[in-house]
């Protein structure tokens, strides 16, 4: 009614939140480790994260360690989706997104090109 966007998830997904005085470091990891966790695909996965007040120091901690992931199957590395309809869908979310006026800040769309066979968003 008051033409507002909103972002309503159902479902098991998790919101994370983090306050002004947080420990950067510790919460970029935690946070860098919700989303990369078996590709965001799991219950405990946090598709949505609130920061109260302006905390840069975290968005940067958070897109430093997220551009050190690289795909993979070995520990610390991102593991492939579960299907191409996976990679097709991810891939369209991020497009919207785009299209939508979002700053893509680091676009894991390459990987599917990049990574060895299997289905793969980073």
């Amino acid at each position: 009614a008051l033409n507002k966007r909103v972002l309503a998830l159902g479902g098991a997904k998790n919101h994370l939140v983090a306050l002004d005085d947080c420990d950067v470091d510790m919460a970029a990891q935690d946070i860098v480790a919700s989303f990369a966790g078996c590709c965001g695909q799991r219950c405990m996965a946090a598709p949505a994260l609130l920061v109260v007040g302006e905390n840069q120091p975290l968005m940067d901690a958070v897109l430093a360690k997220a551009s050190a992931l690289r795909p993979g199957t070995e520990r610390g590395q991102v593991g492939a989706v579960i299907d191409q309809a996976s990679v097709e869908r991810i891939h369209r979310y991020i497009s919207e997104a785009e299209a939508g006026g979002a700053t893509i800040l680091l676009d894991g769309r390459s990987w599917t090109a990049e990574a060895e066979a299997g289905n793969w968003v980073g």
